[in-house]
């Protein structure tokens, strides 16, 4: 028997299109990231982070003096979570819902590793934040380009991977003439430390993405 939780984060998000406030955000990411800190130190990653698989209790707890909502965050639907190999080795691309889904794997790359997880993270954090996904690219390669508009280019790695990769024969993306950022877009909704950690969990390079143990610092 599991336990009851009351709605899905996915649902919340349908009733706060504006989303939700900064200490709820703050609250709900520092359990995510205990869940997945647990997960990656017994070798799991989870790979399909997204608002339906996280679900939440909005129920208010009555105290003598306040009521506040418990918001405890509990992760579920491990059907895509797999073992790390003790041996570095190849694992499918295609997991994640897409538009939580890291460069590396919109590439095609099945060579990846926990850090697909944090950028999931950081994703999630956005859309919390503000009512609305961060990258909600209709295909894989508006995925990249919406990400490319926000965060920069690719990679030299990462565009190289991108020419070889016979589902993008031919394509190129179009030229970036005004460049987003992700201060410009949360400014006022995320404090400098929220953004800071944002920042470091969406980082394109996956060997530059912040890891569990350094994200403690920043909640």
């Amino acid at each position: 028997m599991f336990e009851y939780v009351e709605k899905s984060v996915l649902e919340i998000l349908e009733e706060k299109t504006n989303g939700i406030d900064h200490d709820a955000v703050r609250k709900c990411i520092y359990q995510l990231i205990k869940a997945i800190d647990y997960c990656h130190k017994h070798n799991i990653v989870h790979r399909d982070i997204k608002p339906e698989n996280l679900l939440i209790n909005t129920y208010l707890i009555l105290f003598i003096t306040a009521i506040r909502c418990d918001l405890s965050l509990k992760l579920c639907d491990f059907g895509f979570a797999r073992t790390m190999p003790t041996k570095m080795g190849d694992m499918t691309d295609y997991v994640a819902t897409r538009w939580y889904r890291s460069p590396e794997l919109l590439l095609g790359s099945n060579n990846y590793g926990k850090e697909v997880d944090y950028w999931a993270i950081g994703c999630i954090m956005g859309e919390l934040t503000d009512g609305q996904p961060l990258f909600p690219g209709e295909s894989e390669v508006d995925q990249l380009y919406l990400i490319q508009k926000m965060l920069g280019p690719l990679t030299s790695e990462q565009k190289e991977i991108f020419a070889k990769n016979p589902r993008f024969l031919g394509f190129r993306f179009p030229e970036i003439s005004r460049p987003e950022t992700l201060e410009k877009r949360y400014i006022g909704k995320l404090s400098k430390t929220a953004l800071s950690l944002m920042k470091s969990l969406l980082k394109m390079d996956k060997n530059e993405r912040i890891t569990s143990n350094q994200t403690f610092i920043f909640i």
